[in-house]
């Protein structure tokens, strides 16, 4: 027999090797996985009380003491000031340690487990005055677990990442930002610059047909709406992430003392059930100087440094905030609108059969005869698509070019458009000039 005959013999019975085992692979090993399946590990519950009636937890090791009390539902830890401690660190502790769960009960004596003198002990002070003792002795080889007692009860595992969480330095506690605002919770925010309000910003009660939930106060003569887009982007972005943390050097030149802004922010928690908000918080911050991308802010009394993008907003112009939709009435609540240019005068009716609901049905008329809807609504949003271009400076205003009247469910407007060079006019709102167009 030669080479290449016997090789491919060889390749013939390597071949056919490998298809019976394809088959097997694909026909037996399922049968196989299905009778080696063993059901999932139940899960004992080692411990469990509600993160609320924990008052205190006491945590012993060889080289720390931690000893946590909570008194009217704030958190203290034992030679810390209340306020150098992170409330919401605590309560994650005390919800880590109010439910502990294993994957195993251990038969075994304490001692082969370093029951018998544990790495840790956890002290839980309850509501009822009750003391729980949780005992954390060695950690299993096998796996990877902590044995652990409860009252001297039973021995279970105990996952090592809620070791983890109770092994935790003080150090952790103390480390956060003393601010902590949340975007969706703020609701008023005033910024002041040399003692007058550069710039008021204040949520509405309801978001209305202006399809904006936010309008700027000050510094306008008038109430505007605001674009939620901008509000969002420069102010409740930034102040979510302002991280309050690192104190500012003694003999810093913070320029507190004559602070460059003050601003000041009101906000409350919202009920998850009926968007309801809870007790306000008022936050003031004072702005001071700028050293490279380090701004110094005073909070409570103490000077931090913060990332200085994080306080731009201050310098944030009105004009970007305001919503350039200066003469907006919207045709859900308007009964007329009355348009006037030299001798020309046209008015525009809206009848309505159930006025701000859903199911109201509107009829439209143009100088008294009756309007198709499609095109009456295309031409309305023509006229009120007119927006602002700037701020007015004060320049001398010529002739009304034109002038629109809207009388609607919310009383009367008057936007008068005045000359006030070739390619710009006043955006005069009831008698108010306060932009360009």
């Amino acid at each position: 027999m030669n080479k290449l005959t016997r090789n491919i013999i060889i390749l013939v019975v390597v071949l056919a090797a490998l298809a019976g085992a394809f088959w097997w692979i694909i026909n037996a090993q399922p049968k196989e996985e299905e009778e080696e399946d063993s059901p999932q590990t139940e899960t004992i519950t080692v411990y469990d009380v509600t993160e609320e009636d924990i008052t205190g937890i006491l945590i012993e090791t060889a080289d720390r003491t931690l000893n946590f009390t909570k008194h009217a539902d704030v958190w203290n830890l034992e030679g810390y000031d209340q306020n150098d401690i992170s409330q919401t660190k605590v309560k994650s502790l005390a919800s880590s340690i109010s439910s502990i769960t294993s994957s195993t009960k251990v038969e075994d004596s304490i001692e082969n487990c370093g029951l018998d003198t544990p790495q840790i002990t956890v002290k839980v002070t309850l509501l009822s005055g009750n003391t729980d003792v949780i005992k954390i002795g060695d950690l299993s080889p096998v796996l990877d677990q902590y044995f652990c007692t409860v009252n001297d009860g039973e021995i279970y595992t105990m996952y090592s990442f809620k070791v983890d969480d109770i092994l935790k330095e003080a150090s952790y506690y103390t480390d956060f930002s003393r601010l902590e605002l949340v975007g969706e919770e703020i609701y008023d925010i005033k910024v002041e610059r040399g003692g007058k309000t550069t710039m008021h910003l204040t949520q509405k009660q309801q978001a209305d047909d202006y399809m904006s939930s936010w309008q700027i106060t000050e510094p306008f003569k008038n109430t505007y709406s605001a674009i939620d887009e901008m509000v969002t982007q420069e102010f409740l972005d930034p102040l979510s992430g302002l991280s309050v943390n690192i104190l500012a050097a003694n003999d810093a030149d913070t320029g507190l003392s004559n602070p460059k802004a003050v601003v000041t922010i009101l906000s409350a928690p919202i009920s998850e059930e009926d968007g309801s908000r809870g007790e306000t918080v008022t936050t003031v911050l004072k702005i001071g100087n700028t050293k490279a991308d380090v701004t110094y802010v005073e909070y409570n009394g103490a000077a931090y440094e913060v990332d200085s993008s994080s306080v731009d907003f201050i310098d944030t112009s009105e004009f970007l905030i305001v919503s350039k939709l200066v003469g907006l009435v919207p045709i859900q609540s308007l009964y007329t609108m009355t348009v006037e240019s030299g001798e020309q005068k046209y008015v525009f009716e809206v009848s309505h059969s159930n006025i701000g609901a859903d199911d109201d049905k509107m009829t439209f008329k143009i100088d008294g005869k009756e309007a198709g809807e499609d095109k009456s609504k295309t031409m309305y949003q023509e006229v009120i698509g007119l927006s602002s271009e700037g701020i007015y400076g004060g320049e001398a205003l010529g002739e009304t070019i034109a002038k629109v009247t809207y009388s609607s469910q919310d009383g009367e407007r008057v936007i008068e458009f005045k000359s006030i060079n070739d390619l710009t006019a006043s955006f005069t709102v009831n008698g108010i000039t306060e932009f360009t167009v």
